[in-house]
């Protein structure tokens, strides 16, 4: 009786996802992997030398010996979820992805305010559908919490509790799609309180207070490769 108990509880957990026949945990990245970043001007500057998109590939190079991941980007400056939709069927869904990393919303947190950028709850919808249709041409969706506009961390950054509704609008599409979802939002906030002892405004983890510095880019990084369980030796 023991034994058929023991056989059962290992029977459900092989056939629990993520985990192969052999117990191991599935890799999130294969090594002929194409991951595709779709964003704005954070997305646009990642591909630059010290940018978390080039981090994320060299992590990526190291961990998998003999890798040929291909890193792409799909970013315009100043743009929101909208855009990112508009565009997707001419410039996204052509490369073909594997993994799709969405990082998008602080320009939508800025616009909402003055009229054309959607709200919390149309963003939501517009994430949900920009999901969908990444999923649908069969990638790995991770789906990355806005970041900051200012450094300070004792609340008085004029969008910080807009900023935490979008925040919740991500995490929300990643639980009903089964994304992949990273706070980096409070990832940021976490260092910030340790590094940012005076309450600057920025010059911390970021060069103006919204786009990342170097530490900023390889926080974002390191970010992703933890959830992407690859170890980082940088």
């Amino acid at each position: 009786m023991q034994t058929l108990r023991i056989s059962l509880i290992l029977s459900v957990v092989l056939l629990l996802p993520g985990i192969s026949s052999d117990g191991q945990a599935a890799a999130f990245v294969a090594p002929e992997d194409t991951i595709l970043f779709m964003g704005d001007s954070i997305t646009l500057a990642s591909t630059k030398p010290a940018g978390f998109a080039t981090l994320v590939g060299e992590g990526l190079k190291r961990a998998l010996p003999g890798s040929n991941v291909d890193i792409q980007s799909v970013a315009k400056g100043g743009c929101g979820i909208k855009y990112l939709n508009t565009i997707f069927d001419t410039k996204s869904a052509p490369l073909k992805p594997d993994i799709v990393v969405i990082l998008i919303g602080i320009n939508d947190v800025r616009t909402s305010t003055d009229g054309p950028g959607p709200d919390p709850a149309e963003f939501e919808q517009q994430l949900d559908k920009l999901v969908a249709r990444s999923q649908a041409i069969g990638a790995k969706t991770v789906i990355c919490s806005p970041l900051i506009r200012g450094e300070k961390t004792d609340g008085s950054n004029p969008y910080d509790a807009l900023i935490e509704q979008y925040v919740a609008a991500c995490k929300n599409v990643a639980t009903r799609t089964s994304s992949m979802f990273i706070d980096l939002r409070a990832r940021f906030m976490d260092r910030l309180r340790v590094i940012n002892p005076e309450n600057d405004e920025e010059g911390h983890l970021s060069k103006d207070g919204v786009h990342p510095n170097a530490e900023g880019n390889a926080l974002i990084a390191d970010a992703i490769l933890a959830v992407w369980s690859i170890p980082n030796s940088r």
